[in-house]
């Protein structure tokens, strides 16, 4: 039975980049390490571009949580509390979710533009298992590429007030199912000479 209904696709966008000088959603997707035209068929669209179509392709509404300088039609998730990190970020999706009636977020970055199709499907089926978080894992755990169940937000919320903003931290003391994905799914755009792969 496929549940991606009760899923909220979301976009975590990180706003203004320090070391890309600018907000990185509308940043070109580079050419992936490795040439799989079939696998990584959004090279010249922008990272935001990439992030909501691949979402939309699994068939979920899709929300942006954070800022983006990139005009959209999509939903905007605004942080409750400002510079808490991506953890606070998590959160308010959450929130929104259950508002909303989802019963999970699937995050992912605006910054990884080499995950594909199939990782997300993979998620999404092993979400659908337990519903239980399902967390991508390369060389290690990617808190930031997970589905997350709305039944999360309390325990969020007290990570938050009692100032432990670590996603990596808080996911390690929780029930979570990993999905392994490779490292170059999991790679993200944080310096100018990133954009230059291929």
């Amino acid at each position: 039975m496929n549940h991606s209904s009760s899923i909220l696709g979301v976009v975590l966008c990180g706003g203004k980049s320090t070391r890309m000088g600018q907000d990185k959603a509308a940043l070109p997707c580079p050419a992936p390490p490795e040439s799989n035209a079939a696998e990584y068929h959004a090279v010249g669209n922008s990272l935001f571009d990439v992030a909501t179509k691949r979402l939309e392709k699994q068939s979920l509404s899709v929300a942006i949580s954070g800022h983006c300088s990139v005009e959209h039609s999509f939903s905007l998730i605004e942080d409750q509390v400002a510079d808490q990190g991506p953890m606070q970020g998590v959160l308010s999706s959450l929130e929104f979710a259950k508002a909303n009636d989802f019963q999970a977020c699937l995050c992912t970055p605006i910054d990884v533009p080499f995950l594909t199709d199939r990782d997300l499907s993979l998620l999404i089926a092993t979400w659908n298992q337990k519903q239980e978080p399902a967390v991508a894992f390369s060389d290690r755990i990617e808190p930031l590429i997970a589905i997350y169940p709305t039944s999360l937000i309390e325990g969020l919320r007290v990570s938050l007030a009692n100032d432990q903003r670590s996603l990596m931290k808080w996911i390690k003391d929780i029930p979570f199912q990993s999905v392994a994905l490779t490292k170059t799914s999991c790679r993200n755009i944080n310096r100018p000479e990133d954009l230059k792969l291929g």
